[in-house]
């Protein structure tokens, strides 16, 4: 809250907190609702659920560097549009 935020990448399966209650958190509060987030998964059971809770893009595992960036362009783009 104290630093501005243009992204969050994150995994759906991490060990402290599942992504998706993370994706949750974020479009519940006014203050980070706005911040576009990439999930990673190696699921693709996860994808349509992430995509209904508010996610902007995803990326499989394993993927490239060059396809994160990518992505990150292509939803940071459609956030300036």
């Amino acid at each position: 809250r104290q630093h501005p935020v243009s992204l969050v990448i994150s995994d759906i399966m991490k060990p402290r907190m599942d992504g998706l209650p993370l994706l949750t958190r974020l479009r519940a509060d006014p203050a980070t609702e706005h911040i576009p987030l990439i999930f990673l998964t190696g699921s693709s059971c996860t994808e349509a659920l992430a995509y209904e809770l508010g996610a902007n893009g995803h990326l499989m595992k394993p993927f490239h560097p060059s396809a994160l960036l990518l992505e990150i362009w292509r939803v940071l783009r459609n956030r300036l549009q």
